[in-house]
């Protein structure tokens, strides 16, 4: 089952994060995941780049987009 869309105008989809293993948004102005705590500290892969991350409909980087 997958998502409909974004919940905030700030996010542009979702991804497993490598380092905890959890599922987390991922930030539409840089496609980046958002900054989450794992076990009380943030996790060290906060504002890292997704592997194989989920976009919602329209929210996916453009060529332009990345570096």
């Amino acid at each position: 089952m997958s998502k409909a869309g974004p919940r905030s105008a700030h996010y542009a989809g979702r991804g497993t994060c490598p380092t905890c293993d959890t599922t987390e948004l991922i930030r539409k102005r840089d496609h980046k995941f958002r900054s989450h705590r794992r076990m009380g500290m943030y996790c060290l892969g906060s504002n890292g780049a997704p592997v194989a991350p989920v976009w919602w409909p329209g929210m996916e980087p453009t060529a332009e987009g990345q570096q």
